[in-house]
Parts: structure tokens; sequence; C-alpha cells
């Protein structure tokens, strides 16, 4: 089964991204497929409950979500640095 994202609304669109726009359009696809899956969520939700998922599937993982989110974090502000964008 194909499930199409439904178009987002007030938010920002994919054609608006000002930084880093492969990772910004892999995110939103994601987060869009994931907003499709549970009803048609605005991506605001959408990002919360997924969070919530990953939070989850890290415990199931004996991983530790604070220690990922703070690796994801030093990536993130890396990747923005080299931007010049800060």
């Amino acid at each position: 089964m194909t499930i199409t994202p439904t178009p987002p609304t007030n938010d920002v669109p994919y054609e608006d991204i000002d930084h880093n726009a492969e990772r910004v359009k892999r995110g939103l696809k994601s987060l869009d497929d994931y907003a499709a899956s549970e009803g048609g969520l605005d991506r605001k939700s959408a990002f919360g409950d997924h969070l919530a998922d990953l939070m989850h599937t890290a415990k199931h993982l004996g991983l530790s979500f604070e220690e990922l989110l703070a690796i994801a974090s030093e990536h993130y502000e890396e990747e923005v640095e080299g931007e010049g964008a800060i």
C-alpha cells in the first residue's frame, strides 16, 4: 500500500528551505510520510509523535535517547557552522 502525504497546512513548503536543503528535504519527507500514516497530522504534531516513537525505539534497543540527541545536536551545530548560518 502506498501512502501519499497530505499537503501540509501552515508549514514551510519544500521550496522555501533556507539551509542544508538535502537534509531538510529528507527530514520533511520522513515527517510527511509519518504524518500521512497517522491520518494526516500537521507537521508539528507529527514531529512530536515521531520523536516520541523514536524515544520508545531507543529504549527498546537499549540506547540512551539523551546521548543520541546530544550527538545529533553536535552534528547539527557542526553543519550549521560550516554554512556560516549561525
